[in-house]
């Protein structure tokens, strides 16, 4: 608790948010709240990026470029992210229904989005980082909060950009962004293309492929503005992603020599398509609306070594992955000196369809196994209606207040299809027993569900010349839902889970520098949880099993020493524990959740050294963090310096950058030898090794 108090009083020493220019932070409008709300005004911990803070920052051009922003770890190479402690895809498993949100130019971005690539960092505008519940304006999967990517929209000039870049790992990058206007002072349109292919530093020994781990990413973008006439445009927005990436684990008793050993290579591959129609509407000088329209649908195909063995015991894993994604949102905005007011309605309807084919070692007794080959079909419809308010009232000069609301309607359709059949002739007596618990365990499961949820949310900020000091209480949740127990073959409710959020705030704005810090409280009631029922491996289920809580703070700050020189700040601290939760007949009361390091921190210093050339490093602090719920594999402190040089000359833009200057080796995730029969293969996952690479840029 001391370090959490002094986390937070420490704010008024630091310094405030990413901008790279310190005088325009007070303009900069706030997108994610969805009410057009002044940074200073808000309450909640969000930190913005600029394009140029992230090239200052960072050459990373995935979700990894946020690791180390306050309270903000990327895990599993970018596989999933945690926001105040909280991992995206849940504490104890993946469920489906993710904790955290990310929009990308305003689509939500479902799991198999991410996997094709549309976390992406060319032609970007900017990216929004708002941390703790943000259910009562972003709704359904925003309990952690939410990540808002937004790349530049089409304008009427034209202009465009090129690059080309190489690294180490054999890295190669190519994109083009070109803006054309078609009609004069009408209508413009924007291509973007980017492609990165990298081989890995993964070899797989039993095949003799030395790159495993090999990406290879495709982003085509084409967005158009239009103006009807001088009170209505329209945005479209149009998206292509291609992803095909090899394995990120490792295997063997050395890790850091960086080799799996399996005699199936891994790979993923994942296409993505996603439109989106935006259109804005000025009423009069004080009311406006908007109404968007989003559509994406994407699809998978994986295999994998089904034992992870160098032999071959159960052979290869088939999993074929389908989603889509539609929603309709509109926002009617009303602002006057003293009132400004948001309305809502949202509809959206997400479907996901999972098909897996793969052997099953089946144990027999402690030491004998045997395959059975596997089939699972899963569906899952969910449809949610909401309706959402934001009043903000201003007192006076000192005194402002927000009062929230949001109640949603969810129908949750989930069915799946189990068939497990004996491969082997293992005499009578033991092909009857395995036949009929698998006949027991196979067979055709679903139900429905509906059920309807009320979020308030209820703040205050007090201003005092340039101090906006603040406090709020926000209920978050995550829907409630359907999972198949096979063993018992039947299909278990669970609720939805709800937190209560309890957060103050500080921002203050000076001439040379700005800050902001946060500290908050979270209480987390009917957890959802994957429990295991006995040690058979298909007893488990999910259920409203626990209740956790957690604390911590961020601080967030920009220091200007002169107009060439400046410092920018992110520091975070969350300490988290469950309450009460019991799995297996195992007791987890006082432990931590697993990928909540207690510290995060990011400090960059970028120097100006001439007008055409500019030098950039940056440190990065991720504390300890445990890998499991029963905190016994732990994740080491990581410390990480980049640096990044740039020179430009006439329309010309030269880089040069390392990651990981010290080249340290880092195991930031390890799974122990799995107590089931036959699986007793250990899988790590490492940090990237240091990195160099050179990128040149052209403008028009």
């Amino acid at each position: 608790m001391n370090s959490y108090l002094i986390l937070f009083l420490s704010s008024f020493l630091s310094t405030s948010i990413f901008a790279q220019n310190i005088m325009e932070i007070d303009s900069i409008v706030i997108k994610g709240t969805k009410e057009k709300k002044k940074y200073t005004e808000t309450i909640s911990s969000i930190t913005v990026l600029k394009d140029e803070n992230i090239k200052s920052a960072s050459q990373d051009t995935s979700i990894s470029a946020l690791n180390g922003v306050s309270n903000i770890q990327v895990n599993k190479n970018g596989e999933s992210f945690s926001i105040r402690g909280i991992n995206n895809t849940g504490v104890t498993g993946h469920q489906k229904d993710n904790l955290a949100s990310i929009m990308v130019d305003d689509v939500f971005q479902t799991d198999l989005a991410l996997k094709a690539g549309s976390f992406d960092l060319w032609d970007l505008d900017r990216i929004e980082v708002h941390r703790g519940a943000q259910s009562t304006l972003q709704g359904v999967n925003s309990l952690a909060g939410t990540i808002l990517v937004n790349h530049n929209t089409a304008t009427l000039y034209n202009e465009g950009k090129a690059k080309i870049g190489y690294g180490t790992f054999n890295r190669k990058e190519i994109g083009v962004v070109t803006n054309n206007v078609i009609i004069s002072e009408k209508l413009a349109i924007r291509f973007s293309y980017n492609k990165e292919v990298q081989d890995g530093t993964i070899k797989n020994i039993a095949t003799n492929n030395d790159k495993w781990g090999k990406k290879n990413k495709d982003n085509f973008s084409m967005g158009s503005i239009y103006l009807l006439n001088e009170t209505d445009k329209i945005l479209v927005d149009l998206k292509v992603l291609r992803n095909k990436t090899g394995g990120s684990y490792v295997q063997g008793p050395d890790p850091l020599k960086r080799q799996s050993n399996e005699d199936i290579d891994f790979l993923t591959r994942t296409n993505n398509q996603q439109a989106s129609v935006r259109h804005l509407k000025s009423f009069s000088e004080n009311i406006s609306n908007t109404f968007v329209a989003a559509f994406s649908q994407s699809k998978n195909d994986e295999k994998s070594d089904a034992d992870g063995a160098p032999i071959n015991l159960a052979g290869i894993r088939i999993e074929d992955h389908e989603d889509q994604f539609m929603s309709l949102e509109n926002l009617l905005n009303y602002k006057s000196d003293k009132i400004s007011n948001t309305l809502g309605i949202n509809f959206h309807r997400y479907r996901l369809l999972d098909h897996y084919s793969f052997n099953l070692l089946y144990p027999l007794s402690a030491t004998v196994t045997t395959p059975v080959a596997v089939i699972q079909d899963a569906k899952k419809i969910r449809s949610v209606y909401s309706l959402f308010n934001s009043f903000n009232f201003i007192l006076n000069e000192q005194h402002s207040f927000n009062v929230g609301a949001r109640f949603e309607i969810q129908k949750n359709n989930f069915g799946t299809y189990v068939k497990a059949t004996r491969t082997q002739n293992l005499g009578a007596a033991t092909n009857t027993a395995v036949d009929t618990y698998l006949n027991n365990s196979s067979g055709t499961y679903g139900d429905n569900e509906s059920s309807g949820i009320f979020l308030p949310k209820l703040a205050y900020v007090f201003h005092l010349e340039n101090n906006h000091f603040g406090m709020s209480y926000t209920e978050g949740y995550r829907s409630g839902g359907l999972s198949i127990n096979r063993s018992k073959a039947k299909a278990v409710n669970y609720r939805p889970e709800t937190t209560d959020n309890f957060e103050i705030s500080h921002k203050y704005e000076g001439k040379s520098f700005r800050v902001s810090s946060n500290a908050f409280y979270t209480n987390w009631k009917d957890q959802q949880v994957q429990v295991s029922l006995s040690n058979d491996f298909y007893d488990t289920q999910v259920e409203n099993a626990s209740r956790s809580e957690l604390y911590g703070a961020e601080v967030q700050g920009q220091l200007s020493l002169n107009q060439a020189n400046s410092f920018i700040l992110n520091t975070g601290y969350v300490k988290t524990r469950f309450v009460s939760f019991l799995k297996n007949r195992t007791n987890y009361t006082g432990k931590e959740f697993p990928n909540a390091p207690r510290v995060t921190s990011m400090l960059t210093y970028k120097t100006q050294l001439t007008d055409v050339f500019s030098v950039s490093t940056i440190g990065r602090y991720l504390g300890r963090s445990y890998n499991d719920a029963e905190n016994t594999r732990r994740a080491a402190d990581q410390i990480y310096f980049d640096l990044n040089t740039q020179y430009t000359f006439a329309s010309w833009a030269l880089e040069v950058f390392v990651r990981n200057i010290f080249d340290k080796d880092y195991v930031i995730n390890d799974s122990s030898p799995s107590s089931l029969v036959g699986y007793q293969v250990n899988y790590y996952q490492l940090n990237t090794p240091r990195e160099l690479g050179v990128r040149l840029s052209y403008f028009w």
